[in-house]
């Protein structure tokens, strides 16, 4: 730099191209550090999970309406068929108290047998066999202080008072009761299995509780002994005139 210039730009001249310098120098770095990095997937992945975790909980609710409406059906059905069938008979104490279980598995083998009928491909999967019942048919006696089956009429014992003395409830044993007849039935839906902490074999503690449809239908001996005894319609046949 000539003597002239280094005048005009004076003394001050090298201060600035030094401060200019570290001004730059001094500039924030663009782009990403490692620990932003970090952070920002674990926030992505907090997100995947919790959808995931909503996904799931979306198909198991959807599974179990499911399970729920055809548990509905099956009950309906099977009480209806109950109902067909032997009830107790009042002056038949054999008959008082009766009870089964078992599945719809049978349900299943006939949707095979129609559906590969019609569909020559038809790819078999068992499912109302997952499904059981449990049903009892019992006398029930209702008297003005007492209402139970016949168990609990055989097995009454005299209640007591606070100071030990006999009440002066009468024995059920002894009075009138009307006698009525109650049919209930229990459906229960699949069970929902999980692993165990191995994650192979299932275990029994791992079973969630086991969700039932119950339903009870009372009935009046009487109501069906009439049905019975009434003759059945006879069939006339229109007289023909001989020609």
């Amino acid at each position: 730099m000539t003597e002239a210039a280094f005048k005009l730009a004076g003394p001050g001249a090298s201060e600035t191209r030094r401060s200019g310098f570290e001004w730059r120098s001094r500039k924030p770095r663009s782009g990403f550090a490692l620990l932003e990095v970090m952070i920002a997937i674990l926030i992505m992945g907090l997100a995947l999970l919790f959808l995931l975790q909503v996904r799931n909980q979306t198909i198991t609710a959807f599974t179990d309406s499911g399970d729920q409406h055809t548990a509905a059906w099956l009950a309906e059905m099977k009480m209806n068929e109950l109902l067909c069938q032997r009830l107790p008979d009042p002056e038949d104490p054999d008959t008082f108290f009766d009870e089964d279980s078992g599945d719809f598995r049978e349900l299943d083998g006939r949707l095979h047998d129609f559906n590969r009928r019609v569909n020559p491909k038809w790819v078999e999967r068992d499912y109302l066999g997952k499904f059981t019942y449990h049903w009892t048919k019992e006398l029930i006696f209702i008297g003005s202080e007492f209402t139970g089956n016949k168990e609990d009429l055989d097995n009454w014992e005299q209640p007591v008072d606070a100071n030990g003395e006999p009440t002066d409830e009468k024995d059920p044993r002894t009075q009138p009761a009307a006698r009525v007849v109650r049919v209930t039935l229990e459906v229960m839906l699949p069970l929902a299995r999980g692993n165990d902490s191995e994650g192979s074999a299932e275990s029994d503690t791992q079973f969630e509780k086991r969700k039932t449809i119950k339903l009870v239908t009372y009935i009046d001996p009487a109501t069906l002994r009439k049905v019975e005894e009434e003759p059945a319609a006879e069939t006339t046949t229109p007289a023909t005139t001989p020609k």
